[in-house]
């Protein structure tokens, strides 16, 4: 949580994807608005209050391994306060039809995004926007006899596969320029680069170095392309969308979509791990855990190691204002 306080404070944005994330796909499927309530918000709350973080600045959402819950997690997400969800993938709208990719949209009215990962979202959740996950293209030619001189799509830089002899940084360069040149022929709709941090470790370094090298490419020859955060691009869509690229680069560090202010407040204070000997809810069976929080909640109020492990219902573990 100390971690998650510094790199808010850098500029990152910090979602909520679960406090259990339980790996029964059929749980988050058959799970009611109270279960996502505990689930979404939970972790929503424990962010905030573990790592200094003003709840309002955890804006979005993404669902585990992508699996919607349909009108039950949408409604836990909308009556809580949540600004956006980034879970729902689309193949109709990526992968070979990357160039008539979807914009960020409100789910005010019926969504036209095809359901890959049912049950999707039916009713209407005024001013709830939706990020289009839109599939890449990767590198295993001929994978799909359908397509048999195309790779698969992915949606997660983790899913997509590169299949040569020695996959090296220009293999991953070369997939991600691919997909982005094939986005910046069409729409320009929002293409996401999600990952998880292991996509970049250990044997994988290389796609670290290909990851910087495709952003390198990218910043040193497009002057009209911008990395930012899901939250940023929903508002210029929603703010700025006939904002000139000219007049974006002419806007100071504090103005705009894509501005660069400090983060004020989240004084983190952050205090000595807190130990917990054995742990023994629904997910953990008697485990050692640690946690490393800041010694103050969002609000600057002074906190010390709460009495008990923060898990579903209890995500403040028993630490008060919990908000």
């Amino acid at each position: 949580f100390v971690l998650v306080n510094q790199y808010w404070k850098l500029g990152h944005e910090f979602g909520s994807h679960s406090i259990s994330h339980r790996t029964n796909l059929d749980y988050w499927r058959g799970l009611n608005v109270d279960g996502w309530n505990d689930e979404a918000e939970g972790m929503r709350r424990m962010i905030s209050q573990f790592s200094a973080i003003p709840k309002d600045d955890i804006k979005g959402h993404r669902a585990p391994f992508l699996q919607m819950g349909g009108d039950e997690m949408y409604t836990s997400l909308y009556e809580t306060g949540f600004k956006f969800d980034c879970s729902w993938v689309t193949r109709e709208f990526g992968y070979l039809n990357l160039d008539m990719g979807l914009f960020p949209y409100t789910m005010d009215y019926g969504t036209v995004q095809d359901c890959q990962i049912e049950p999707c979202a039916e009713c209407s959740y005024p001013g709830f926007w939706v990020q289009p996950m839109l599939d890449l293209e990767d590198a295993w030619y001929g994978a799909d006899p359908n397509h048999p001189d195309n790779g698969m799509p992915c949606s997660m830089l983790d899913g997509c596969i590169i299949i040569e002899d020695e996959p090296d940084r220009n293999s991953v360069k070369d997939m991600l320029m691919q997909n982005f040149l094939r986005n910046r022929n069409g729409t320009r709709a929002p293409m996401g680069l999600y990952a998880h941090a292991a996509w970049f470790y250990g044997d994988n370094l290389f796609h670290y170095e290909g990851y910087l090298d495709f952003i390198q490419e990218v910043t040193s020859n497009y002057d009209d392309v911008w990395f930012v955060t899901v939250s940023e691009g929903i508002d210029y869509v929603a703010n700025y969308n006939d904002v000139t690229n000219a007049q974006l680069l002419n806007m100071t560090n504090t103005e705009g979509p894509f501005s660069c202010s400090p983060k004020t407040g989240g004084d983190c204070a952050a205090l000595e791990p807190c130990r917990y000997e054995s742990v023994v809810n629904d997910d953990i069976h008697g485990e050692e855990r640690y946690m490393h929080i800041c010694g103050k909640d969002a609000d600057g109020h002074r906190q010390k190691c709460p009495p008990e492990y923060p898990w579903l219902g209890n995500p403040c573990g028993g630490n008060t204002p919990c908000n």
